[in-house]
């Protein structure tokens, strides 16, 4: 068995050395479990890694009449959340800690599961600190018609926002009772930037930025989650569970290990690698570290 010991360094077998397929935790900014059985959903980022995460002054601070300790999630989780969408919303903390998301060359993933019981209306909100509005700055993931999200980042002049999906492409979410893996990816590395977006790991669809521009100003609000940022509008009827945010593009490699088959993979407690990571090998009483995915012999 391998074992996970302080500052990024493991030990086990050599035929124990894990796959480099295995998620890097670099630029991991916010990681919610939701397995809390009342109260705040608990940012638990530092305690996978302590560089630059956004800590617990990202805490969620539920609001309305959540349930905790929803049970039936997939089988590497624990319990879940689930709001009602009458009055249940979480308040994330300061806002402009999240800047990462909008600003000129952004790069991020947000990862989540999510469990919808019926059809999804419009304008209900996922991720929102814009006001759910195209004139202000930020980022708004909400649902559109047809059981679909839309993914805005509003640069603050109206009708001009940086990225709009906006039904095309379309964004499906399956409203089949099930648990889903969503994953939104967007890179501004170069040039307009383009947005990635999977269910389960795979179904990809991408838009490429509108090229009107970007910001470096500071979001509009502080982000909620399953509402508008500015009042109790909107609010998401959905479980949620495993929540992570990355201040980076996750490979394709690390989202598929995320999805596990459906079932899942914690970040805290099976994925601890990085590049630095040293793995020594009991049998053979070699260390290797790792870099760009590849195992070295030191």
């Amino acid at each position: 068995m391998v074992e996970y010991l302080a500052g990024n360094r493991l030990r086990g077998l050599s035929s124990e050395k894990p796959s480099t397929s295995l998620i890097s935790i670099a630029d991991l900014k916010a990681y919610y479990k939701f397995n809390e059985t009342s109260g705040n959903i608990v940012n638990i980022s530092n305690t996978v890694t302590s560089n630059s995460t956004l800590g617990t002054g990202q805490n969620i601070t539920m609001n309305g009449d959540p349930t905790y300790s929803v049970t039936g999630t997939p089988s590497n989780f624990g319990n879940a959340v689930s709001c009602d969408g009458s009055g249940d919303y979480g308040q994330f903390g300061t806002k402009t800690d999240w800047n990462f998301l909008h600003t000129t060359g952004a790069t991020w993933t947000i990862n989540v599961w999510l469990k919808f019981d019926a059809s999804v209306t419009s304008n209900k909100q996922l991720f929102d600190n814009t006001q759910a509005a195209d004139s202000t700055i930020g980022l708004n993931i909400r649902t559109q018609s047809s059981n679909r999200f839309r993914v805005i980042i509003p640069r603050g002049v109206g009708n001009s926002s940086t990225l709009d999906t906006d039904n095309n492409p379309n964004l499906p979410i399956p409203t089949d009772n099930a648990w889903h893996m969503y994953t939104i990816r967007w890179d501004q590395s170069s040039g307009n930037g383009v947005l990635t977006y999977n269910t389960d790991a795979s179904n990809e669809v991408t838009k490429n930025g509108s090229g009107n521009g970007t910001t470096t100003s500071d979001c509009t609000d502080s982000p909620r989650l399953f509402s508008e940022s500015d009042a109790v509008s909107g609010e998401l009827d959905s479980e949620i569970v495993e929540m992570s945010i990355f201040n980076r593009v996750l490979t394709d490699a690390e989202m598929i290990q995320l999805y596990n088959s459906g079932n899942g993979a914690t970040i805290d407690t099976t994925i601890l690698l990085q590049d630095g990571s040293i793995f020594y090998e009991t049998d053979t009483n070699k260390s290797y570290v790792l870099s760009s995915n590849v195992w070295t012999e030191l």
